[in-house]
């Protein structure tokens, strides 16, 4: 059995893909920005440089939230593209620290929103490429 992405064929389709992409975005905003309040925590450092820290460690999550909000409009091509190739690096570097099973399920987790993300930009590409209000056309006759 074929596992079958949304249909882009409609506008509903291609906005469901957008809006998966921007929850998958603000899900991994939410799971790192939860990570750096954590890790800053427990930081034995002065206040100022746990600031400087956390905002530092901040910037990737900032990104997905910008790429969620813009897949959530149906606009995010871009911005969506650079949140996947982000959490691609993110779990390429982190691959080879696989020694438990709480990373590898980390992993797993990393790789379905990459592919929720790529699957909201394929939905923004056809948001704006497609002329939905145009007469359908039978492609097999």
């Amino acid at each position: 059995m074929a596992i079958e992405l949304v249909r882009i064929t409609t506008r509903t389709g291609a906005l469901r893909a957008a809006k998966w992409g921007a929850i998958a975005c603000w899900l991994q905003f939410l799971r790192g920005t939860f990570r750096n309040v954590i890790q800053v925590t427990e930081l034995d450092a002065p206040v100022d440089s746990a600031v400087v820290w956390f905002a530092g460690a901040s910037i990737i999550p900032a990104i997905l939230l910008v790429a969620g909000v813009r897949l959530w409009r149906g606009t995010g091509i871009v911005l969506g593209i650079g949140a996947a190739l982000l959490m691609m690096v993110d779990v390429l570097f982190y691959a080879p620290g696989l020694s438990s099973i709480a990373a590898i399920v980390a992993s797993i987790v990393k790789i379905g929103i990459v592919i929720l993300i790529a699957n909201g930009v394929r939905g923004s590409m056809a948001l704006k490429n497609t002329d939905f209000d145009a007469p359908m056309r039978r492609v097999f006759d």
